[in-house]
């Protein structure tokens, strides 16, 4: 039985709407998906991603209801023939727009238990459209139809064919900003892992961002505090010399001059250690993507307490500020603690000669020149 069906420019305009809209935005897909029964003259219609190697997962549906998609995502999928027949499988090339008896006859269809899931869900039907597929895994949207209706030969796959290419890309989009939230998100765990405080420090010296250490130190107003969105220090004059060098860390990012980097001790009260703080300069037109550096931060501010500090704590330290390996982490901590490189061959159990590299890639990392000059830097940042 012939359904009406509307392939017109205008129902194919709005469909490219939807899609990019939904590439943005994924409440849009139901929207989108909603609207292709209608213009099919479908029953229901699904975007899925398939591995062919028995895992589905129904990413959004149109009026398949819940339960019963619940059963495919848990059963049906694993046995879903017109996605892991072989012949199926062959013919499954990204770009490919595919009416069911392409994929598998009717009367092999009728043979399978599958069957019986997709008849009494007016779904008996269908018409498969490879949006994407890269080594096993392939997303496909996919536009149904009740046993009694008639095949999709009536012009369906041309106006599919013009409207694929678009849901491709809006996928592909799609899959690339869910991509980037994910990691940046967990760049903003990683960061609240730290037993550092980290700030993020915009060109007019209010903080953009903190972590879970620096909300800690700032609350305990002790050497540092949050005020009116600013960092300020426990006295006028250090407070000076922060806002100073945080000037200083935003016209050296304009210059392009990354490698140059502050360094600051913050005094607390009589009974506490001076705060240790690290200010590094952020070029934006740099930034790594994935990390959840805000746009206006022109600066990153480490801080580390050198009266909670741990020997972990220090080691972190020294990885975080210089980008040393464990090796190197280990001999520039004894470094740190005051001992000769002799000494700390002795105590690694390592060769002179090795501890002596080894400091030579220490100092070419920190930027410092003598030995001397690594000692006192190593005690300013994990002292």
């Amino acid at each position: 039985m012939p359904r009406h069906t509307d392939f017109t420019d205008a129902r194919l305009l709005e469909l490219i709407r939807l899609a990019y809209a939904a590439a943005l935005d994924e409440r849009q897909w139901p929207e989108f998906l909603n609207a292709l029964p209608d213009v099919f003259g479908g029953t229901a219609a699904l975007l899925l991603q398939h591995d062919m190697i028995g895992r589905g997962q129904v990413n959004w549906s149109s009026n398949l209801e819940p339960d019963e998609l619940g059963r495919y995502q848990a059963y049906f999928h694993q046995i879903d023939p017109w996605a892991t027949s072989e012949h199926a499988r062959r013919r499954a090339v990204a770009g490919s727009v595919l009416p069911d008896e392409a994929l598998l006859s009717r009367t092999e269809l009728k043979r399978t238990e599958f069957f019986g899931f997709v008849e009494r869900n007016e779904m008996a039907r269908v018409m498969v459209s490879m949006a994407n597929r890269d080594a096993e895994l392939i997303s496909c949207l996919s536009v149904y139809r009740g046993e009694r209706d008639a095949s999709f030969e009536d012009g369906s796959g041309a106006f599919m064919r013009a409207l694929l290419p678009h849901v491709a890309q809006a996928l592909r989009v799609h899959n690339r900003l869910t991509g980037l939230v994910s990691r940046m998100t967990a760049a903003a765990e990683a960061l609240d892992q730290l037993s550092m405080a980290v700030f993020f420090v915009n060109g007019d010296g209010r903080v953009a961002l903190m972590n879970r250490s620096g909300e800690h130190l700032v609350a305990a107003r002790n050497g540092l505090q949050f005020n009116d969105g600013e960092l300020r220090a426990e006295t006028a004059d250090a407070t000076r010399q922060l806002r100073t060098a945080i000037a200083d860390a935003r016209a050296l990012a304009r210059d392009g001059r990354l490698a140059t980097v502050s360094y600051l001790t913050l005094p607390r009260r009589s009974d506490c250690r001076p705060l240790h703080v690290r200010i590094v300069p952020i070029d934006a037109s740099r930034r790594v993507s994935a990390l959840p550096v805000p746009d206006a931060a022109v600066a990153c501010l480490f801080v580390t307490d050198p009266g909670a500090e741990t020997a972990a704590v220090r080691a972190e330290a020294l990885r975080m500020f210089f980008q040393l390996t464990p090796a190197e982490v280990r001999v520039a901590t004894r470094l740190a603690e005051g001992l000769t490189p002799n000494e700390v061959a002795d105590v690694l159990g390592l060769t002179r000669n090795t501890v002596r590299w080894y400091v030579k890639q220490i100092c070419a990392k920190v930027g410092a020149s003598t030995q001397a000059q690594l000692m006192r830097v190593m005690q300013s940042v994990a002292p």
